[in-house]
């Protein structure tokens, strides 16, 4: 489980990172264009039309801005599957060892929960409810399956 959430953490952390480059050099050139100052006759005569230096100095600090938000963004989803992924494991242990679940091992599947619902929303997933194709049929396939989710 691991590994695929770290592949799809590493897809997803890339395809951020360019829609954020995208919308910096998109949104923000459209509204300079109204703010930038009247050119000066000096400017005129010289016939110059390339972009003033502190516009693109401001366009790369917002360039740079955006690829540090993705990437924050990118590694709290990548310690969000961690956590899954350990108290997945924690669970499972827990319930080999007592043959069912103790009240700590329901806040941790509340826990597992969110973490969950909290990496579906950074990969840009609905929160529609689905229907597992196999859902378990009891306790201890559903551990099973918890296992094996927990151990990728």
């Amino acid at each position: 489980m691991a590994d695929r959430a770290l592949f799809l953490l590493s897809t997803f952390g890339k395809a951020l990172a360019v829609l954020g480059l995208l919308s910096v050099f998109l949104s923000p050139a459209a509204a300079q264009q109204d703010m930038q100052r009247p050119a000066s006759v000096e400017d005129k005569k010289s016939g110059d039309d390339s972009p003033r230096p502190f516009i693109a100095l401001e366009e790369e600090i917002r360039a740079k801005r955006a690829i540090k938000l993705a990437e924050k963004e990118y590694q709290e989803n990548l310690n969000r599957a961690r956590d899954l992924s350990t108290l997945g494991a924690s669970i499972v242990a827990s319930f080999k060892q007592n043959n069912g679940l103790a009240r700590d091992d329901f806040k941790k599947l509340d826990k597992v929960e969110k973490l969950a619902k909290g990496i579906r929303q950074a990969a840009g997933g609905s929160e529609d409810k689905v229907e597992m194709e196999k859902p378990p049929k009891d306790l201890a396939s559903a551990m099973c399956m918890l296992e094996t989710w927990a151990s990728r």
